[in-house]
């Protein structure tokens, strides 16, 4: 939404509801950048509706009204009588121009991307006033440029980009826990801060969200997830490249603890990737050929969305209730969403369970990958990532561990391309050097036990 709106030297708008001046060379600019696109629509309260001249809403520009007093159409004019109808009305249209007054420019500041603001050199005995301050940094706009006319100047301001906003979204999470999370006992003996419910929300297009108020093992994002890819339950492929973020719970003691003892040290059973490529076939051990066996799900998304772009079904489960008793963890990453909004891939993934401090900010860089590579294969941008939770947790033997990282003050955020384009076929082939970080700078590592 672009705002355009102008005042006088006094930063005054009207003058007994109505526009006090005549500026011919403003007018011509309003003209040409309301006009700029083949469907414009100039979305107005009713007393700026009332103030403008009949020309402006002929031709190609449509108006909406915001009016108590609902009338039917009038040639290119809408009136709603709420703003959520007025909304509704105008994504219908190319380019929604907000124009006024600023009660309303006020109320739907969120929305709005860009604005130009005309301010004029002289002053016109308004009696109805704009504060002058509300376009600064503080309220989250910048400065782009200053236009001068003869009469005035057009001052173009841009919304500023947020760009640790997704980490502190994190931290506040985490805070959460410390401070409101319930003291529940687990199955690991550790003890947790527990709250249930919460959603995290990333623009992938603002960055990649690796954690910057600690470093995280990038390498073992990168080198998991090709192991989940490749539907592998062997963790010694994962130790073969240097990654050991399975070995807690792959040990022949683990493994006993737990009622799996006809398995060999290592087997992790049907988890996660197994499922992701073989969902319903019959698991035997980690050394078998799985070919062609049970549902590809990854294959499955692919081919549904490249038929149809606006399904909702491109849905990828690890979660299979005949397979829990045979696996050594159940999934806590459970469900995969992937949906095309224009050129662009989301992705929506639900996890039941989430060991805020370590596990998280993996499960988060490597669904930012996933959704990286799925955009690759159908040829579109990346969108974003929403990650719903069940049960989020701090673990008792993480708390001191927290509060260090929530003194830090997250950094810009890095960037992640593919050095190829990627095909459906490359998904069984990925290497670490299909992928590439840029200016990933955070503070240093925070260690901590994992909780077995």
């Amino acid at each position: 939404m672009h705002v355009l709106f102008c005042l006088d030297k006094s930063n005054g708008y009207a003058k007994e509801d109505q526009i006090p001046w005549h500026c011919s060379e403003d007018l011509k600019r309003f003209k040409r950048v309301t006009t700029a696109c083949e469907r414009p629509v100039l979305l107005m309260g009713r007393k700026t509706y009332e103030s403008m001249p009949p020309k402006v809403f002929e031709g190609k520009r449509h108006a909406c009204v915001l009016s108590h007093t609902v009338t039917l159409p009038v040639g290119n004019v809408t009136f709603c009588n709420t703003l959520d109808r007025a909304l509704y009305h105008c994504k219908s249209y190319e380019q929604t121009f907000l124009i006024g007054g600023p009660e309303l420019i006020q109320s739907l500041i969120e929305h709005v991307s860009t604005i130009d603001l005309t301010i004029l050199d002289a002053e016109y005995g308004c009696d109805a006033m704009v504060r002058s301050d509300w376009m600064n940094s503080q309220n989250g706009w910048k400065l782009d440029a200053t236009e001068w006319m003869e009469d005035g100047r057009v001052l173009q301001y841009s919304r500023i980009v947020d760009p640790d906003r997704d980490e502190r979204s994190y931290l506040r999470l985490m805070s959460m826990c410390l401070t409101n999370g319930i003291k529940k006992e687990d199955r690991t003996g550790v003890g947790r801060h527990s709250i249930f419910g919460h959603q995290l929300d990333f623009n992938l297009q603002n960055g990649f969200p690796l954690l910057t108020t600690k470093k995280v093992y990038w390498k073992g994002v990168v080198q998991e997830l090709i192991w989940f890819l490749n539907g592998e339950t062997n963790v010694k492929k994962l130790q073969e490249v240097g990654v050991h973020i399975w070995d807690g719970n792959s040990t022949r003691k683990f493994m006993d603890s737990i009622g799996i003892t006809d398995r060999e040290e290592g087997d992790i059973g049907p988890c996660y990737g197994w499922q992701w490529r073989h969902f319903g076939a019959d698991y035997t051990d980690c050394h078998a050929d799985y070919s062609g066996q049970g549902v590809d799900q990854i294959n499955l998304i692919v081919k549904e969305l490249q038929k149809n772009p606006n399904s909702s079904r491109a849905v990828m489960s690890a979660w299979n209730a005949a397979d829990l008793d045979k696996m050594n963890l159940p999934p806590c990453h459970v469900l995969y969403q992937f949906s095309l909004h224009g050129e662009k891939m989301n992705l929506h993934m639900y996890q039941r369970s989430a060991d805020v401090f370590l596990g998280l900010p993996f499960n988060i860089a490597s669904s930012a990958l996933l959704c990286h590579i799925m955009a690759s294969i159908l040829n579109v941008g990346v969108g974003s990532l929403h990650i719903s939770i069940g049960d989020a947790h701090v673990y008792d033997n993480h708390v001191e561990q927290c509060f260090k990282q929530l003194e830090r003050t997250p950094r810009m955020p890095c960037t992640l391309s593919l050095t190829r384009k990627l095909t459906l076929d490359d998904i069984s082939i990925l290497s670490a050097s299909d992928f590439k970080l840029d200016n990933y700078d955070p503070y240093p590592a925070i260690k901590g036990d994992m909780a077995v």
